[in-house]
């Protein structure tokens, strides 16, 4: 029987296709640099049952298997570099319980930001979860599984500090549990146990497909302030968002440059910072149970702006000022956001962007190094940041959007432009997240030997045929 029709059998016809059109909208990551790749099949499978059943044929077929999600990592991570399967988890995507005294839910794989936010502020009001500046359609858990930031990253963590726990289709087919799920009804906690989870988290999806996550919730506070940080330079900018962190007044500290922030207000292109322009624009979220508690932390807020000699004034001051239906007015208020431009009003646009979780200490160094090779590859530089864990480390990325999907020439010069950026960044200490597979290599390169060594002997352990997501990793 051909694989096709086995497959059918497992989730019916209406969910697997070998059709040219299907398999070209999953060959690649839709806004990325990456190179395409040539899937043989795709397939929605509707719960952990069929995922077994899919990944134990490929598993025996030696058949490359691609789980997915909504595709939008700018990474091309669930690019199918060697062809195969690719999974698509959407109709997996339940909310399967919410504890609200003991504040986490238990979600499927493919569920979405919109659909879990829709779920909580119907049935849950008091409770939110930390979602990424992502669209309202990205995933949820490819996201706290490639440990990237969230809006209450600063408080409580990256990404993965969020999973108490996993439910994980292995290579091999076996189903665990990771977790106080793998002893106890409830998923409330990754302790005390050998913590497994790492054999999952960061490896996109070589290692397993994760079905099931236990995930945390948190409470909303009654008071909340948006407050906004001008300043005329990054070295001023990034002093003040460290000295705020060790404050630790803050849930959510993140900032723009000046042409990150034209974009996202919507001004098209050619356009240039303009004289008294701020370089950096940052926003800090604080939170309260009382009207006295938030006060004093705005007085705190407001003597550390002063001191470093920035401007800090309200979020809330500057709306009357933005022209009706500025998309601003909604997107710092209410996430996950939804932020767009047709900014050159020209079709097939498209993303790419080296990121790297690095010392705040660093942070200028890393703009300032970055910035010069951007003007020498004739690139306008998008950065934005974010702090992370109280301030202990943070995330500074570096974008471009000026190439079009299908221009060739442009897609090897901007690729040119990110990995001379990574490498400037790899250097100077940083550690490049959600790494496309050359920038993985650059990770890897610069490891130590044993490290790289010991990931080689888990990734065959745990799949000998080496059937998942291959081409990541390069292990």
């Amino acid at each position: 029987m051909e694989l096709y029709e086995q497959i059918v059998s497992i989730v019916g016809s209406k969910y697997v296709s070998d059709r040219a059109p299907e398999l070209f909208l999953y060959s690649w990551d839709f806004m990325t640099t990456e190179p395409p790749g040539k899937p043989q099949l795709v397939v929605m499978p509707k719960d952990v049952e069929e995922v077994q059943a899919i990944v134990r044929l490929a598993n025996r077929a030696g058949v490359p298997v691609i789980p997915y999600v909504q595709g939008t990592s700018v990474a091309g991570l669930t690019n199918p570099n060697e062809g195969g399967i690719v999974m698509d988890l959407k109709r997996m995507n339940k909310v399967l319980e919410v504890n609200e005294e003991d504040m986490y839910a238990v979600v499927e794989a493919g569920i979405t930001q919109a659909q879990l936010k829709r779920h909580l502020d119907k049935n849950h009001p008091s409770l939110r979860f930390a979602y990424t500046w992502g669209p309202p359609g990205a995933g949820v858990l490819p996201a706290l599984l490639n440990q990237g930031f969230l809006d209450l990253s600063l408080r409580y963590g990256s990404a993965e500090s969020m999973i108490n726990g996993l439910e994980v289709v292995l290579p091999t087919g076996e189903v665990v549990r990771i977790g106080s799920c793998s002893v106890s009804p409830y998923w409330f906690t990754r302790n005390p146990l050998p913590d497994l989870m790492g054999l999952f988290i960061g490896w996109q999806g070589t290692t397993g497909i994760v079905t099931k996550a236990g995930i945390k919730l948190f409470t909303k506070f009654p008071y909340q302030e948006i407050y906004c940080v001008d300043s005329m330079d990054v070295e001023s900018g990034f002093k003040a968002q460290i000295l705020i962190a060790k404050a630790d007044i803050a849930d959510d500290i993140c900032s723009e440059n000046w042409a990150w922030s034209k974009m996202s207000s919507g001004y098209k292109l050619p356009f240039e910072r303009e004289e008294g322009e701020p370089e950096l624009y940052t926003t800090v979220v604080i939170s309260a149970n009382t009207e006295k508690e938030l006060e004093a932390k705005e007085e705190i807020l407001k003597d550390i702006c002063n001191r470093v000699g920035v401007r800090v004034y309200k979020f809330k001051e500057i709306l009357p000022t933005l022209p009706k239906g500025h998309q601003y007015a909604d997107a710092y208020v209410n996430f996950p956001i939804q932020i767009s431009n047709d900014w050159d009003g020209a079709r097939g646009g498209s993303l790419q962007w080296v990121g790297v979780y690095i010392p705040n200490s660093l942070l200028a160094e890393a703009y300032r190094r970055v910035e010069k090779i951007y003007q020498q590859h004739g690139f306008l530089m998008f950065a934005y940041n974010r702090m992370m864990d109280h301030g202990h480390s943070g995330i500074i990325r570096f974008s471009t959007c000026a190439w079009k999907k299908h221009d060739e020439r442009g897609r090897k010069a901007v690729r040119r432009l990110m990995m001379k950026v990574a490498e400037t960044l790899l250097e100077l200490g940083g550690v490049i997240y959600k790494p496309p597979p050359w920038a993985a290599r650059m990770n890897l390169k610069r490891a130590d030997p044993y490290t790289v060594e010991l990931m080689r002997r888990v990734k065959k352990l745990l799949d000998p045929n080496r059937v998942m997501n291959p081409g990541k990793w390069d292990l």
